[in-house]
């Protein structure tokens, strides 16, 4: 789920040097309103592969985040998560599982929704998230 700040973030922050010949993970992929697949796709990596807790337009395989390891197991030269995390109930185990599937000296990319943004479920919405 992504609105066109998210994509235009991602478009900013993630170079073709990262992602031509990597293997990509997307976690949190369905596509709602907007997508960064098509961007990174362009980039060339040499795998994508896109999960989400449900099956829907750019989920290739319905795993839960809190199995990454387990569902998706390997380390991912690239982790993109865009406006996933305050819809799981148990973020931080979600987290903890992007952070152990991306390789050593790869990138996860995070994007997540922070005080002021409506209330949307889809499915659920639990989080916000504030800098301190």
């Amino acid at each position: 789920m992504c609105c066109p700040t998210v994509i235009d973030f991602v478009r900013r922050e993630l170079t073709a040097d990262e992602v031509k010949g990597a293997s990509v993970l997307e976690v949190g992929s369905y596509d709602v309103n907007g997508s960064v697949r098509p961007y990174v796709e362009r980039l060339h990596p040499r795998r994508y592969l896109g999960v989400d807790a449900e099956m829907g337009p750019s989920v290739d395989r319905v795993v839960d985040c809190e199995k990454l390891t387990i569902e998706v197991a390997g380390k991912w030269d690239v982790v993109i998560s865009t406006e996933m995390l305050e819809h799981v109930r148990d973020w931080q185990t979600c987290m903890e599982q992007l952070a152990l599937i991306v390789k050593p000296g790869g990138l996860l990319l995070i994007t997540t929704r922070s005080p002021g943004f409506g209330y949307h479920p889809f499915p659920e919405d639990h989080w916000r998230f504030h800098c301190r």
